[in-house]
């Protein structure tokens, strides 16, 4: 259970989320609330499906990555899918705004 709240909290905080899609991941149950956790509670997190292995999805995943682009490194080369995985997440990063520890700030009207 503490990893569990240790990864909530860490998902709060976070803006991207980079799921490594396996057979493994798509069997699991952790992975699957992982997910809706995500889904439900952080809209604003980018989830990134990096595909390692041919396989089906699971109904369980499947509602959550339906709707997002996913990257493949199954039809080319992993190096090549590795290079694009993190050229996708700096060009994020880049464009999410500010990082979880940097506060927003909002003007205050007098």
């Amino acid at each position: 259970a503490a990893c569990s709240s240790s990864f909530a909290t860490g998902l709060d905080a976070a803006r991207i989320m980079v799921l490594v899609f396996s057979s493994a991941a798509n069997a699991s149950r952790p992975v699957a609330n992982e997910l809706e956790h995500a889904a439900f509670n952080k809209a604003s997190l980018k989830i990134i499906p990096f595909r390692i292995e041919d396989v089906a999805i699971s109904s369980s995943l499947a509602l959550f990555l339906k709707t997002v682009q996913w990257l493949d490194a199954v039809q080319k080369s992993r190096k090549a899918a590795i290079r694009e995985l993190v050229e996708l997440v700096s060009q994020l990063l880049e464009d999410t705004g500010p990082t979880p520890s940097e506060p927003q700030l909002h003007p205050v009207w007098k």
